[in-house]
């Protein structure tokens, strides 16, 4: 096993999204910017998805820390997609992805190792797999620093069920908020406090008002010491679709649903809306009515105050941007992990 060097400092940022909090935007700015990021001393893995079998940086951690579990084989489209049908395929591609990331690491005391994927915040729930992908880091890196976005729940829910709608679900707005509106932030940044240590934990508000600069490529070019002014920046990507969009892509699945799915559909639709009737309806986005975002709220009030209270004691609220009124305890068996829906 690699152990930190006694000699120069070793630095690791791990960067765990969550979903729907910009991941994306940052990985394409770490990526097309990697010679201006080195030259200020940051090193940046850039194992991006691409043909074979070869796991990218975006799940490859998240399948390293699930393989804490004895009997664990991924399925569905990672199996596919990385050829994976059995656990020793399973070590096999392990072995190479953590090969291939040893090797992007800076010289001892030549810089620092940032990686980014939002699927560590949103896929890692227990605490073994946390250990076991920390630990890792650790035994590398003299110092380890995690970085985390949140996002104001009403403004999470909306943008995850305008994803989820591109995924195909048919499910209303109402419905899901009750399986997914409450995202507790509390409980995860406990647990990551309690596995790396609490000054080893950045937790970051995701809102223009908050960011360093107004901006989120400023605000994280900040959590990870580097000027972004000296950088070039991505075009923006995965932004909202309009709510004519949503709409017909909703009505689609629901009237052809299985035929939709079958036959590849969706992805198509979404191109036909989005390249031929952008203007068509306007450009109006999803938001939640007021009593949607009163019930979001009051679901989150009693995590979201007890995170202000962990991580920004001298704030009025968690989220200052929102209208928060009290509101009773949330309750019991509310959906407490925060779903895994792909892409920002």
């Amino acid at each position: 096993m690699t152990v930190p060097s006694s000699g120069p400092a070793r630095r690791c940022i791990v960067h765990i999204g969550l979903n729907k909090t910009g991941s994306t935007t940052i990985q394409a700015w770490l990526q097309i910017n990697q010679d201006a990021l080195r030259n200020q001393g940051v090193w940046h893995d850039n194992l991006g998805p691409h043909s074979g079998p070869h796991l990218s940086t975006a799940v490859g951690w998240t399948i390293f820390a699930h393989s804490q579990r004895p009997n664990y084989v991924p399925g569905g489209w990672q199996a596919q997609t990385y050829r994976i049908r059995s656990r020793a395929d399973l070590q096999e591609r392990l072995d190479q992805f953590l090969t291939r990331v040893e090797a992007t690491f800076p010289p001892p005391g030549e810089g620092t190792y940032v990686t980014s994927s939002e699927h560590i915040g949103a896929g890692l729930k227990n605490v073994p797999e946390m250990e076991k992908l920390h630990n890792w880091f650790a035994a590398r890196f003299n110092e380890v620093r995690y970085v985390v976005y949140i996002r104001e729940q009403t403004d999470w829910v909306a943008s995850a069920y305008v994803q989820a709608v591109r995924s195909g679900t048919t499910e209303s707005l109402d419905a899901y908020i009750e399986n997914f509106g409450f995202n507790d932030y509390h409980a995860l940044i406990k647990k990551w406090h309690g596995i790396a240590g609490e000054e080893n934990v950045d937790v970051r508000i995701f809102d223009r008002a908050a960011f360093a600069g107004g901006d989120l490529i400023d605000d994280f070019a900040h959590a990870i010491g580097v000027d972004a002014s000296r950088t070039a920046r991505p075009p923006k990507l995965n932004d909202s679709m309009p709510l004519y969009q949503l709409h017909l892509l909703l009505w689609g699945s629901r009237l052809f649903g299985k035929l939709v799915n079958r036959l590849g559909l969706l992805p198509a639709q979404r191109r036909l809306y989005s390249r031929n009737m952008p203007f068509l309806f306007g450009s109006k986005r999803l938001r939640l009515s007021q009593e949607q975002a009163a019930r979001v709220r009051a679901m989150n009030a009693d995590s979201n105050e007890a995170l202000r209270a962990l991580v920004f004691p001298a704030a009025d609220s968690l989220f200052p941007g929102a209208s928060a009124p009290q509101s009773p305890r949330s309750a019991p068996g509310a959906a407490a992990a925060i779903p895994q829906v792909t892409g920002q």
